[in-house]
């Protein structure tokens, strides 16, 4: 009996980084699955994109070995038999910069605020709570400007390797959420046509 998977981001990023604690463990189980079916949905391919492409995503380096492996691996594959793609949502280095170091969270509820883009009511106070917003250690400018240049070593590369092979696009991420899903979505469409 043909068995049929639906893989979830978590197990993309396992079977992709090599850093990953469980990544030994999903390559056996996708070798030992090579009689199997398996798909991913568009909401997974790019839920795993924007997690692996985001710099501050630690488990690994995107590189050009892990394209090759992704390529190798998954492309053209499973039930749908469609061709791996990327989309890059882009972002001005100004705008990042402002996401980043602006980004303040409630310890309590979890809100997040941006003191540039999204400030709460009273300057450093949760708007449900009360409670002092904290900031994460690593956001600040010098943790932003290594992120930034580890994107240019690393992953820039990939943004060429899958533009030579026509399957890349990008995106304006400084538009509405909603947008910037829709236009990922008809990018995708688009690369896969």
């Amino acid at each position: 009996m043909t068995r049929k998977h639906l893989l979830d981001v978590n197990v993309l990023i396992a079977l992709t980084e090599p850093g990953h604690e469980h990544y030994q463990k999903t390559q056996q189980w996708f070798d030992s699955s090579s009689n199997s079916f398996w798909g991913a949905c568009p909401f997974t391919e790019t839920g795993f994109l924007r997690i692996t492409t985001n710099p501050a995503f630690r488990p690994g380096p995107r590189t050009l070995g892990q394209a090759a492996w992704v390529d190798d691996h998954l492309n053209g594959k499973g039930p749908a038999a469609l061709p791996v793609v990327a989309v890059s949502i882009e972002v001005g280095y100004n705008q990042l910069l402002r996401r980043i170091t602006g980004r303040r969270t409630c310890p309590v509820c979890k809100s997040i605020y941006n003191i540039y883009l999204q400030q709460p009511r009273v300057d450093e106070l949760c708007d449900l709570d009360g409670t002092a917003l904290t900031r994460r250690s690593d956001d600040t400018e010098e943790v932003f400007e290594e992120r930034m240049r580890a994107y240019e070593a690393q992953t820039a590369p990939v943004v060429e390797h899958y533009r030579a092979r026509g399957r890349f696009e990008r995106v304006d991420g400084e538009q509405p959420v909603d947008a910037v899903t829709a236009a990922v979505m008809n990018a995708v469409r688009r690369l896969r046509g």
